[in-house]
């Protein structure tokens, strides 16, 4: 939702207009039956929407023809944000009602594969669920950023996601990057390094996460922390490691607390920092991730 955005800043100049349409659940004959058959996913549906109703697939197309009507000349870059993230384990669990397992033992499962529907409505080994994840991946970096951005060195750009993608739950900088890079006999300026993590971040790749001063509280813009748009990102890049587990435990209660509404920070006060500081309006929660 963020490239409606992004390609109107780009082409403004050329005077070319950039909208898109995002709706929300819209009644059809392929989702007809899975409504009927479940009320209670049928009332979470129609809990979102302003109106309390389905859309009509008529709707789409009337909304289509006002981007193309003249009434829009002066619209663009428009869109509304619906965060969509993967499965949460709750909602991990409703996809496997049928598995006789415990939930540890599918949440053990669920750290492992990670939250994609299509691995969850399935029954892969770690090897094929990778994979499917894998082409998952590799179809966003091509497409969404390499292809569009004329990322010429893939190489060098791989390198950096794998920098990242190791350092998930850690801080560090873009000039951290740039001096790993060196270590190992290649360069890279640090806008280089801005420009790959604004890249990654549109493609809905990483999360930042930003430090929040205890004492000051204010936000500060330096050592923020990365995470991971679903744990088996990493495991398809890396491999799985069980001594990644407490890292990827973090990543999974960041995204818990981004669907439920909040703005996620680090807490930091002087040489001492909690894992996260989540803050809804007048409410200030903090939360400290522990595996045991």
């Amino acid at each position: 939702l963020g490239m409606p955005r992004g390609l109107a800043e780009e082409w403004k100049n050329d005077n070319i207009l950039v909208n898109s349409v995002a709706p929300g659940w819209f009644l059809t004959k392929l989702n007809e039956g899975m409504f009927e058959q479940n009320p209670d996913r049928r009332a979470a549906a129609l809990s979102k929407p302003m109106l309390p109703r389905f859309g009509k697939p008529v709707e789409i197309g009337y909304m289509m023809l006002f981007l193309l009507s003249g009434a829009s000349t002066y619209l663009t870059g428009r869109y509304i944000p619906i965060p969509v993230y993967t499965l949460s384990f709750a909602e991990y669990l409703e996809f496997k009602k049928a598995d006789p397992r415990s939930p540890k033992e599918l949440l053990q499962e669920y750290l492992r594969f990670g939250g994609f529907p299509i691995v969850a409505l399935g029954n892969f080994d770690e090897r094929s669920a990778y994979q499917i994840v894998e082409g998952i991946y590799t179809s966003v970096i091509t497409n969404d950023i390499t292809r569009r951005h004329n990322i010429t060195n893939y190489d060098l750009f791989n390198r950096v996601v794998k920098f990242i993608v190791e350092n998930v739950g850690k801080t560090f900088s873009a000039n951290a990057i740039v001096k790993f890079l060196k270590s190992e006999g290649r360069s890279l300026s640090v806008e280089a390094v801005y420009n790959y993590l604004n890249w990654l971040e549109k493609a809905f790749v990483i999360y930042r996460c930003q430090r929040y001063d205890l004492q000051g509280k204010s936000v500060l813009k330096t050592q923020e922390k990365f995470y991971l748009a679903d744990a088996s990102l990493k495991y398809c890049i890396m491999g799985f490691n069980p001594k990644s587990l407490a890292s990827m435990l973090e990543n999974v209660v960041y995204f818990e607390l981004k669907r439920r509404g909040y703005e996620v920070y680090i807490g930091k006060n002087e040489a001492k920092e909690i894992d996260f500081v989540a803050v809804q309006r007048d409410e200030r929660i903090y939360v400290q991730v522990c595996l045991r």
